[in-house]
């Protein structure tokens, strides 16, 4: 009780206060001695503008600020992640998934939100979101509409909903970035397409397995939902991860169905050049037509000797 009396009589919060801020200013690295003068928001752009830092050391400096600042829109941003489409599109399977529903928010973005495509970059050695403008203009078929593609800002009640596979997520994890977008209370949502590089190895390249481990990994820690595209999926995401000891309490699995509106994938149109030949081959004798991206699990070796057996025998059928 004496001690306590003592020690009451030596503690005031004022105090405290002025030992912490003397403390900050015997550190004064660069950064935060820029946030520490910036004070007023009508000074911003003028006090920056005096400090001759690096890249990377202003690019941090604008985070700060931007996480210090409400957001001032009346809608709270929808964020699609487009890492893999926007730099590369194989115009199949998770592509066609990614820029259909894309198309679809755009049109028809959830109430109180607007649809915000994004994408992951290391530009300036951070890992961060930046805004797909010229994606997006690109998907809309606009052109010349002088957006930039600029670092994201986000702010409470923003949500990340990621359709595209990127290994990009990966290194992203790892540098913290979704555990800040969570701190500010932006929902983290991946779709999961499959686990058959996990599952199913023999029918991937070597390493996709432990890409794809590592990408799941990264996905179940840090999200809100995981959303499947079928039930069988979604069981299969739960079973790993139980077996992995990493299926978290608070983490939902669930899963939706794909759509089949072919038009709104954005398809190619029109027939080849050679359309007449392919065309007088397919009428002129029975043919079997395979579609889907050529890779192992997609059967193509097995049906040719299939195929090949049939020749032999003195079938005349198209493959």
């Amino acid at each position: 009780r004496e001690y306590a009396l003592k020690r009451s009589k030596e503690f005031s919060w004022d105090k405290s206060a002025k030992i912490a801020l003397e403390a900050f200013e015997d550190i004064k690295p660069s950064n935060y001695r820029v946030i520490y003068d910036i004070t007023a928001e009508d000074d911003l752009v003028e006090k920056i503008s005096h400090y001759k830092e690096s890249e990377k050391e202003l690019a941090y400096i604008a985070q700060m600020i931007s996480l210090n600042i409400k957001s001032t829109s009346n809608l709270k941003q929808f964020f699609v992640d487009v890492s893999e489409i926007s730099r590369i599109d194989l115009k199949t399977g998770i592509q066609r998934v990614v820029r259909a529903q894309l198309i679809e928010l755009i049109k028809n973005p959830p109430k109180g939100y607007r649809v915000e495509p994004i994408y992951l970059t290391n530009e300036g050695g951070h890992w961060h979101y930046k805004y797909a403008r010229k994606f997006t203009a690109n998907i809309l078929g606009l052109d010349n509409i002088g957006l930039e593609d600029e670092a994201i800002d986000y702010y409470e009640g923003d949500i990340l909903y990621a359709p595209d596979l990127s290994p990009m997520v990966i290194n992203a994890h790892k540098a913290d970035l979704y555990k800040k977008m969570k701190a500010k209370n932006v929902s983290i949502n991946f779709l999961v397409h499959d686990i058959l590089p996990i599952s199913n190895p023999e029918f991937f390249p070597e390493g996709a397995k432990k890409t794809h481990e590592d990408w799941v990994d990264a996905i179940s820690s840090v999200s809100d939902n995981l959303i499947c595209v079928s039930k069988s999926v979604a069981d299969e995401l739960m079973s790993y991860l139980k077996s992995q000891n990493k299926l978290r309490e608070d983490l939902n699995i669930t899963y939706i169905h794909n759509g089949a509106d072919i038009e709104n994938s954005v398809p190619t149109k029109g027939l080849p050049q050679d359309h007449e030949r392919v065309l007088g081959l397919l009428t002129s004798k029975p043919s079997f037509l395979m579609v889907g991206t050529v890779e192992p699990r997609k059967g193509h070796l097995q049906t040719i000797k299939a195929f090949e057996i049939l020749w032999q025998k003195g079938l005349d059928i198209n493959l």
